[in-house]
């Protein structure tokens, strides 16, 4: 991620960065791309045909994601070796894993909620009024 610093003295007397130039702990990490995703996604939401409260909700979370990413203070690190799951592929700590939890235990909590009452009595109204 964009986790960095500006170049310390002791940096620029080993030719790792010029003076002035940030340092990032991701070796392959570039402003300009994750700048470029953030509009790019959120061009994209501007052009589709979704109503305007999913765009709204898209639009949020992925601006959230993407200014954590590429914040030089806080951005993402490394996740480290005893936060990796599944093939070191997913990082327990990350926000992305949480949401995805949350929104995976929410989907099931709400079609659990659909059978309860046992007799689904908006279901007889429903078929009344029709």
């Amino acid at each position: 991620g964009g986790k960095g610093h500006k170049c310390t003295a002791e940096e620029i007397a080993q030719a790792l960065c010029k003076e002035g130039d940030w340092s990032y702990e991701s070796p392959g990490y570039r402003s300009w791309i994750g700048w470029l995703d953030t509009l790019g996604v959120l061009f994209l939401f501007m052009l589709s045909n979704s109503q305007i409260n999913t765009i709204k909700f898209g639009m949020s979370w992925h601006f959230f994601f993407m200014m954590d990413f590429i914040d030089p203070d806080t951005g993402r690190t490394p996740c480290p070796d005893y936060d990796k799951v599944f093939f070191e592929l997913i990082c327990l700590s990350e926000y992305w894993f949480v949401v995805f939890v949350t929104t995976i235990l929410g989907c099931i909590f709400a079609v659990i909620v659909t059978f309860v009452p046992c007799p689904l009595l908006n279901e007889r109204k429903a078929y009344r009024e029709m």
